[in-house]
């Protein structure tokens, strides 16, 4: 066990990580120098929340103690070097910080206790799988709201291998999921061949191929439409993708700005342990 708390202590945990996420998106701006004082004030704010919650030793600690986004001073000859530094190490910053917030709700919630103080297994009521393609930005986008309302998204990347083969690694975590989110993002093209065996120049054929979600997105999407029921499934498309045949007519949320609020309306309809007020973006 990394963390140093439990209880409600863990949601202070919670709380203090997304704040942290939350500033950290401030600083992802073209405009923020990497010498600037808020670029410190962060690093500092981060390393003691790090340093409040977790054990010495441990993954977070060691990634985020002391935390510095470069560790070499100013020259005004390699500003721009800094710079492109500084961007690059505010972008891993970001996803480690994720990673964090699932180790912190793995260690609160993988065990509890017996009467006869003997650990069991928990079976959690939180778990949102989120099936995603090559949109991180979007993934990222719905996994922090997850964690900021206090349920626990679970990402099939962030998740240890095991041994396993991919299909058994997603069998495994897919049956612990009280719902799905699944993000149809256009990440592949494609049409039907008779549409393009009827061209007479096949070089116009590209003209016919349409944005398609991944294929192990539509294979996801069916899965969890069958183990969970259409119900408990949240399709998240993209304006333009191509849906599924055999999903179509079934309503789905619109990755736009107002993404967020429709999201989270859907999962507290599922009756799932969503807090609104503290999922929404400030």
């Amino acid at each position: 066990m990394s963390l140093l708390v439990a209880g409600q202590e863990v949601d202070a945990a919670r709380a203090s990580i997304n704040k942290r996420l939350q500033e950290l998106t401030v600083l992802t701006s073209a405009v923020v120098r990497f010498d600037a004082p808020e670029v410190r004030t962060w690093e500092s704010a981060v390393s003691q929340t790090i340093e409040q919650y977790f054990r010495p030793g441990t993954t977070p600690y060691q990634r985020f103690f002391q935390f510095r986004f470069i560790r070499f001073g100013s020259s005004s000859a390699a500003d721009q070097y800094y710079q492109e530094q500084y961007q690059s190490a505010v972008v891993r910053a970001r996803a480690d910080l994720i990673a964090v917030l699932n180790h912190l709700m793995e260690d609160a919630h993988s065990l509890i206790r017996d009467s006869d103080g003997s650990a069991t297994p928990e079976k959690s009521t939180k778990r949102v799988f989120v099936v995603h393609g090559h949109d991180t930005q979007l993934r990222d986008r719905v996994e922090i709201l997850l964690h900021r309302g206090g349920l626990e998204p679970v990402i099939l990347a962030n998740e240890p291998n095991r041994g396993r083969t991919l299909i058994d690694k997603f069998m495994e975590h897919a049956s612990e999921a009280q719902a799905a989110v699944v993000l149809l993002t256009g990440d592949d093209r494609g049409c039907a061949r008779s549409a393009i065996d009827a061209l007479p120049l096949k070089s116009k054929a590209v003209a016919l191929l349409r944005p398609r979600a991944r294929q192990n997105v539509v294979f996801e999407l069916g899965y969890f439409a069958a183990k969970l029921g259409k119900a408990r499934v949240i399709a998240v498309c993209d304006s333009k993708v191509e849906i599924p045949s055999d999903y179509s007519g079934v309503l789905y949320l619109t990755a736009d700005a107002s993404l967020e609020a429709t999201l989270v309306r859907e999962l507290h309809a599922l009756d799932l342990p969503i807090d609104p007020t503290r999922a929404m973006p400030k």
